[in-house]
């Protein structure tokens, strides 16, 4: 393996200790996948969610029956790991941003699970999803990673997750350097059944994966509808394949030319899933939607290019009013 952020060898007799921050449907599916493949893996949990993963472990239903034991801790008493992945929403990050510069070893790598735009995006932070710089202040750009993931799972209750299926991950480095920690991280994922690549582009992959949530996320959430109902009515599939070509042409505005997910969506291709989004699931959870992180984030960087997104700005009013009114925004 070639390539790390400091330029260090990271060839090790011992095994790469990863850490799962954040136990929901991707947390727990990664955790038990990883442990079940004989890797180190600890969960740092809480609440109910903890006690149960101590008592039980994890479980894996639906399209893979899997269970393993790993181990898990609360925050304060994890230690710290040479993969630390974070499997919360975006908004949390911030406050979270100090432990995880302490749960990472000096020379481990920090791998986020995101939905949306990472923290690192941009010359300058981006306030929807650092706001005031706080995650750059924290941890250096240099030992940081983002994940892609596609995948689809849906917790059933804590430490138990149905997994519907999905294609995998795509791992990447701001600087799109290579990462010998990336490398074995992928090699990880993929030797426990969650087939993994590490890209030279990682921005183009996280537009790629944005354009197929930054309208049918909010927008489903909004309404209640699944995927396929939601698709069902003619002027919302308008709506989302508007705010689609918007988002693609604020990545061609930054020179991201992947389009595969955008032209689908464009063209109205999108696959009509009676399961509902992530953001649909948070919000008749009753727990907080990541609308800046997708959303917000979205036309945060249209500003900065100087690209028009009425349908996209229209959009973005309306969901955060249905949030508010739920109490559905970040606290």
């Amino acid at each position: 393996m070639i390539g790390c952020p400091d330029g260090i060898s990271h060839l090790r007799a011992s095994p790469m200790r990863i850490s799962i921050l954040g136990a929901g449907a991707i947390g727990c599916y990664f955790a038990a996948r990883l442990a079940a493949s004989g890797a180190e893996v600890q969960v740092i949990a809480r609440g109910e969610t903890l006690e149960a993963i101590r008592r039980n472990g994890v479980r894996i239903e639906g399209n893979a029956d899997v269970a393993a034991r790993p181990m898990a801790f609360a925050i304060e008493d994890a230690r710290p790991a040479d993969l630390l992945v974070t499997c919360v929403k975006a908004y949390a990050l911030p406050q979270l941003a100090p432990s995880v510069a302490r749960l990472v070893k000096p020379e481990g790598l920090w791998l986020s699970a995101v939905n949306g735009l990472p923290w690192w995006y941009g010359d300058r932070p981006l306030a929807a999803v650092d706001p005031g710089g706080q995650i750059r202040a924290s941890f250096s750009m240099e030992r940081a990673a983002s994940c892609v993931a596609y995948l689809a799972a849906e917790v059933l209750r804590p430490g138990v997750i149905a997994f519907v299926g999905g294609k995998g991950l795509i791992l990447g480095t701001p600087t799109d350097r290579p990462s010998a920690l990336l490398d074995e991280a992928a090699a990880a994922f993929t030797a426990a059944g969650i087939a993994s690549s590490v890209s030279d582009d990682i921005r183009s992959a996280l537009w790629n994966k944005l354009f197929g949530n930054v309208g049918l996320n909010p927008l489903t959430a909004m309404t209640g509808l699944s995927v396929d109902k939601f698709l069902a009515d003619i002027e919302l599939k308008t709506m989302l394949i508007e705010i689609t070509g918007e988002a693609m042409r604020v990545a061609e505005a930054g020179r991201r030319p992947t389009r595969e997910h955008g032209d689908r969506t464009c063209r109205g291709n999108v696959s009509p899933r009676r399961v509902p989004t992530s953001m649909l699931q948070d919000a008749d959870a009753g727990r907080a939607i990541e609308l800046d992180a997708i959303l917000g984030a979205l036309l945060e960087v249209a500003d900065r290019r100087c690209i028009a997104v009425p349908t996209s700005r229209r959009a973005y009013a309306l969901v955060r009013g249905f949030a508010l009114s739920r109490g559905l925004l970040p606290g």
